[in-house]
């Protein structure tokens, strides 16, 4: 009776073991799940389209075996504050495990303190940010946050100089 009770003790052991790593197992899909996945496109005038971005994310996409749930497009300058975007509702919305998909870091905004910025925050939020033409993935890496600033000021350098020559 002893060793049965024994074996049972352990057999029950075993059981709950393996039920608590099915749960931590079912919790951790279930946060992969519960994660959105963002795509944000926006051009600077209404004569730009915004369909090659769109196309360009659902390759992405599909590559990744992603799903986009939401698909925010914006006609709007990439000099007006993300504040006033539709990129600042999607800042407000995302949280810790959230994916957003752009073309390039230059959707996000044409200044450098602004790209920054908003990187930044993405980054400190948790969320994963994924810039399809440079192949690049954004997370909390310091690899990351210097990527993000060499982006941010290319694309601040490549505004200045096509101004400059649109002036001319």
């Amino acid at each position: 009776e002893i060793l049965i009770g024994l074996v049972g003790s352990e057999m029950c052991i075993r059981d709950r073991n393996r039920t608590i790593n099915m749960l931590r197992c079912f919790h951790y899909n279930l946060k992969l799940i519960m994660s959105m996945v963002f795509a944000y496109l926006r051009v600077s005038t209404g004569k730009q389209h915004l369909e090659n971005q769109m196309k360009e994310i659902e390759k992405f996409a599909s590559r990744k075996g992603l799903v986009i749930d939401v698909w925010i497009k914006e006609v709007v300058s990439g000099k007006k504050n993300e504040k006033f975007r539709a990129l600042g509702k999607l800042k407000r919305k995302v949280k810790k495990g959230d994916i957003i998909i752009i073309t390039e870091i230059s959707r996000l905004s044409r200044t450098l303190h602004e790209v920054m910025s908003i990187l930044g925050y993405f980054l400190d939020t948790g969320v994963l940010l994924y810039s399809t033409k440079d192949g690049f993935e954004f997370d909390d890496s310091i690899s990351s946050q210097v990527m993000a600033f060499a982006f941010g000021l290319a694309a601040q350098i490549e505004h200045k100089l096509i101004s400059q020559r649109t002036r001319e």
